[in-house]
C-alpha cells in the first residue's frame, strides 16, 4: 500500500512538473525574438461569424500578404510595400504603417519554423463580424 501511494505522490508531482514546464515553454515561444525576421505566407483562412452577411477579406483591413519582415529595431516591410513600424506587446502584434491605421494581430503560435497569427474583426452594419488565421514560415 505505501509503495502503491509513493507511487501515485511521484506521478502527481512529474505531472504537475511536466505542466509547469510546458507552460513556461509556450510563453519562451511567443518571445521577441522568435518573431523577428522574415516570413512569408503559406496559409490564409478567413471564418466569418454567424451574425450577419459574410465579409470578403478584401472588404477589410488585412495582412494579407506574401512576405513579411519584422526586423529588431521595430520597424517592418512587406512584399506589398507596406512598411512601417510593429510593437509586441503580450500576445500581440500591432502594426502601424503611418497611414493612421493600426492592425492589431494576436500571436497564437510561434517558433524558430513557424507563426500563426490571428486577426478578429467585429460586425459592421448586417455583416458579420469573424476571424483571419495567417500561417507564416520563416524564410
Amino acid at each position: 500500500m505505501k509503495a502503491v501511494f509513493g507511487k501515485s505522490i511521484f506521478i502527481l508531482l512529474a505531472g504537475a512538473a511536466l505542466l509547469n514546464a510546458c507552460s513556461r515553454t509556450e510563453e519562451a515561444h511567443t518571445s521577441l525574438d522568435e518573431v523577428k525576421g522574415d516570413w512569408v505566407l503559406s496559409d490564409l483562412m478567413q471564418v466569418n461569424g454567424q451574425d450577419g452577411a459574410p465579409r470578403l477579406a478584401a472588404d477589410l483591413e488585412t495582412m494579407n500578404y506574401s512576405l513579411v519582415r519584422l526586423y529588431g529595431d521595430g520597424t517592418f516591410n512587406t512584399s506589398g510595400m507596406a512598411k512601417g513600424n510593429w510593437d509586441k506587446q503580450g500576445n500581440n502584434i500591432i502594426f502601424n504603417p503611418g497611414t493612421g491605421q493600426r492592425l492589431a494581430v494576436r500571436v497564437t503560435q510561434a517558433n524558430d519554423k513557424n507563426m500563426i497569427l490571428e486577426q478578429t474583426y467585429d460586425p459592421a452594419g448586417n455583416k458579420a463580424g469573424g476571424t483571419i488565421y495567417y500561417q507564416f514560415t520563416k524564410k
